[in-house]
């Protein structure tokens, strides 16, 4: 499978990156990032001698970009985001145009190029407050930030592929995650959700006991909780690992 990357140099993107190289030696990856805030070169360091990796500097607003770069792959999974509630309080325009705008580049060009499969990557933030239990998919969407709304905006759009083309399409809602790689600008000590549920599960998130972590704010391989106790992959990104092995089954399903 030969995929395309989005955001692929930031958190969670680059441990999906890691992942399939790891566990898919047949699998080649084109990773385009922007390199904004949360964007590291550095989070590839381990897989950047690897021949089947390419990186491209680049944002997915840019139509011709995405076009060339999506005629040679097969799949594209979009980690690409403006994220946090707090900076899209300060700066919601630019969420709109990333988080709006940039997926229907992204899904133009797939359907374009007659992809196998798009992969969204969304959140939990779009339900809203949930107060107690856990959403269902078919719950309604109330975002309450412009941040959600723009994910929950995206999510529409996929939704319209599906429904007027045809489109191969898959949406993930992950909750809070956490672990090495993460931006921590904005973060703080925190006692943080230890899974995510998705959407293909038919679920959102729930809550779970977790030690808490403080981020370095540079890469580390020091597990982030008790792996075995949380019932997530045993690796070094611990949470991170949980989130990506659902976007790889995604993407691999019938």
């Amino acid at each position: 499978m030969r995929l395309l990357v989005t955001g692929g140099a930031g958190f969670i993107g680059s441990e999906f990156v890691r992942m399939t190289l790891r566990d898919h030696p047949e699998d080649s990856v084109v990773v385009l990032d922007k390199l904004t805030y949360a964007g590291n070169e550095r989070n590839l360091d381990s897989v950047r001698a690897d021949k089947r990796l390419r990186f491209v500097r680049g944002d997915i607003c840019d139509q011709a970009t995405v076009r060339d770069l999506a005629a040679g792959v097969d799949v594209i999974v979009n980690f690409a985001a403006e994220s946090h509630v707090d900076r899209s309080l300060e700066a919601p325009g630019q969420f709109i145009l990333t988080d709006g705008y940039g997926i229907f580049v992204l899904m133009d060009a797939a359907r374009e190029h007659a992809h196998q499969r798009f992969l969204q990557v969304s959140t939990d933030e779009v339900y809203g407050d949930v107060a107690t239990g856990m959403s269902v998919e078919g719950d309604p969407l109330r975002p309450r930030s412009p941040y959600s709304a723009s994910k929950a905006g995206g999510e529409l759009q996929v939704q319209a592929y599906r429904s007027s083309y045809g489109f191969p399409a898959i949406v993930t809602r992950g909750s809070n995650t956490y672990g090495p790689f993460q931006y921590t600008s904005t973060w703080k000590t925190t006692r943080a959700v230890s899974t995510a549920h998705y959407v293909t599960a038919n679920r959102a998130s729930t809550t779970t006991s977790a030690p808490a972590w403080k981020p370095t704010g540079s890469p580390s391989p020091t597990p982030c909780c008790d792996c075995s106790a949380n019932r997530v992959l045993s690796s070094s990104s611990c949470v991170i690992a949980s989130d990506t092995t659902a976007a790889m089954r995604s993407i691999r399903r019938a």
